[in-house]
């Protein structure tokens, strides 16, 4: 029989790359056979989840902290002692001590070389990358660290962890950076995932001792 110019099954058939009409021809398919067809061409039609942005990190923002306002640094205290207290921060949800809270800020900034990526949803920030610049003997050149990359739990799984250390790199970039490092705790595979997706590898042991 003829088909269908709006028949997306028949479309499929004609093996046309894009499918925009989801309707089928009624007379000729049962409804369970149509509705299934149906989801199989919106499958095919639908980029592919690499290629989606999700809802959150297309509206929210990044940007590089001015730890010498009080409003960055209130938002980069609150995260970190977040991230200190949720599992993936390593600390068996051990939040900081009151005097390391105040002290931190002041000693980021006598420090140096640390600088804080923000990502907001309006005007609250939702999460942070705490990077430090260091030195690769072998590159002879600036190595951009990633020490903390921690996103809030009502923000997770929408795409801004990702915009966090792409944004991280990009000012790594700026400073210099030949390279960028981090680590990750050996259960937290989300995050190693995300790493991985972004061009990082993992073949060292990393060790660590208080001084």
């Amino acid at each position: 029989p003829p088909r269908c110019s709006r028949c997306a099954l028949c479309r499929l058939g004609r093996r046309q790359p894009r499918h925009s009409a989801m309707r089928l021809c009624a007379p000729r398919l049962p409804r369970a056979v149509r509705s299934a067809a149906t989801r199989a061409v919106a499958a095919l039609s639908a980029p592919a989840r690499s290629q989606r942005r999700p809802v959150c990190a297309a509206v929210c923002r990044t940007r590089v902290a001015d730890l010498s306002k009080s409003g960055d640094a209130d938002a980069v205290v609150r995260l970190t002692n977040l991230y200190a207290t949720d599992p993936c921060g390593g600390r068996d949800g051990e939040p900081l001590a009151d005097e390391h809270l105040q002290a931190l800020v002041p000693a980021m900034r006598a420090h140096g070389h640390v600088f804080v990526v923000l990502a907001e949803d309006g005007s609250e920030a939702i999460g942070h990358a705490t990077c430090v610049m260091s030195f690769s003997t072998f590159k002879v050149g600036p190595v951009l660290n990633v020490h903390d990359l921690h996103v809030v739990a009502s923000h997770r799984k929408q795409g801004v962890g990702r915009l966090l250390l792409e944004a991280a790199m990009e000012e790594g970039r700026r400073r210099g950076a030949t390279k960028a490092t981090l680590e990750v705790l050996t259960h937290n595979a989300g995050a190693e995932r995300l790493y991985r997706d972004l061009g990082f590898e993992f073949g060292m042991k990393f060790g660590e001792r208080a001084l």
